[in-house]
């Protein structure tokens, strides 16, 4: 346990501790999207630019290159295409700072998709779309500010978690599960990485598309943290981090975990008792893969990439609420 209270202490550096939220009511009917169209949900952003408006939506692999915006007032899902670029499995979508603008939340948000999928620890393309939030995209195009080729350090890992965090601009990478000896994937504690915005800038003057270089940082021993029913539950599907940075949401396949992004000491017991939450009354869902924080940061919405047994084909796909009653 020492290692993942270090671990949070060296992530982020928030000047003053986050409260996590630990009563959540559960809107189980918040909004529902087209299953035409959001067909296998594997990603979900809150929008910068158009705060409570929108959500960013992925499919998982097989969909390309391509991302989905739904409104919270009623308007018709809107499909795009990303110009010039493929993607063979993508699997997270989040919002944070554009590069040329300052580390503030209230600067221009810029959208990260994550082609990062890996089930079988051979890819050499993985890759992340940094795109423009837009009022409007022409011709349902969305071109790409800047591409990252995405490698790590240690070998090849598959990941479906990505975020932003909205100050620094770092990116994290958060493992579906370890891969120790990067030949089978046994254990399930997932690994996080990081990519240095400083980095990001270093390299991308006067260039379009780079190659960049993700270093471990850590693992978080989720089974020392909380106990599943199965070796399932504990892989990680998605995170993300709330709108100051202060915390950030875990999924799995079998719950939801709140974490402070700072710890200030590493004494074992305050970490158990302050600084994560597991959401015990979120309902589980089948294959659930995709959450955000709204873009006030007072819920947590989420959805699953399967429907419900009881649903039928052409029943919507349902976006599931949680908001902090605290």
């Amino acid at each position: 346990m020492r290692s993942f209270t270090y671990l949070l202490f060296i992530l982020f550096t928030i000047p003053v501790q986050s409260k996590l939220c630990f009563d959540w009511k559960v809107v189980e009917d918040y909004l529902e999207v087209d299953s035409d169209i959001i067909y296998e949900s594997s990603g979900l952003s809150s929008s910068w630019d158009f705060s409570g408006q929108r959500f960013y939506h992925i499919n998982d692999s097989g969909s390309g290159a391509s991302f989905h915006i739904s409104y919270t007032k009623g308007k018709k899902l809107d499909s795009l295409l990303v110009k010039g670029g493929s993607a063979d499995d993508l699997e997270s979508v989040d919002v944070g700072p554009c590069l040329e603008t300052k580390n503030d939340r209230k600067d221009e948000g810029c959208i990260y998709l994550a082609d990062i999928g890996d089930n079988d620890y051979e890819r050499n393309n993985l890759k992340i779309f940094v795109l423009a939030e837009k009022d409007n995209y022409k011709h349902s195009r969305a071109k790409i500010k800047l591409q990252l080729n995405v490698s790590y350090r240690d070998g090849y890992h598959n990941a479906e978690a990505l975020m932003v965090h909205p100050h620094s601009g770092d990116i994290f990478i958060i493992t579906k599960r370890s891969h120790p000896d990067f030949k089978t994937a046994r254990s399930i504690l997932p690994r996080i990485y990081r990519l240095k915005r400083e980095t990001i800038i270093e390299k991308s003057k006067h260039r379009d598309e780079i190659d960049v270089v993700f270093d471990y940082i850590g693992s978080i021993e989720l089974d020392e943290l909380v106990s599943f029913s199965s070796k399932k539950k504990y892989l990680v599907t998605d995170a993300d981090f709330s709108p100051d940075g202060s915390k950030f949401a875990l999924l799995t396949l079998g719950g939801i975990l709140e974490f402070n992004s700072i710890v200030l000491n590493e004494n074992y017991l305050e970490v158990l008792s302050k600084d994560y939450n597991l959401i015990a009354n979120a309902p589980v869902l089948d294959q659930q893969e995709a959450i955000t924080y709204s873009s006030d940061g007072k819920s947590l919405v989420y959805t699953s990439e399967k429907k419900d047994k009881n649903e039928k084909k052409s029943d919507p796909t349902k976006l599931l609420k949680l908001v902090c009653k605290d």
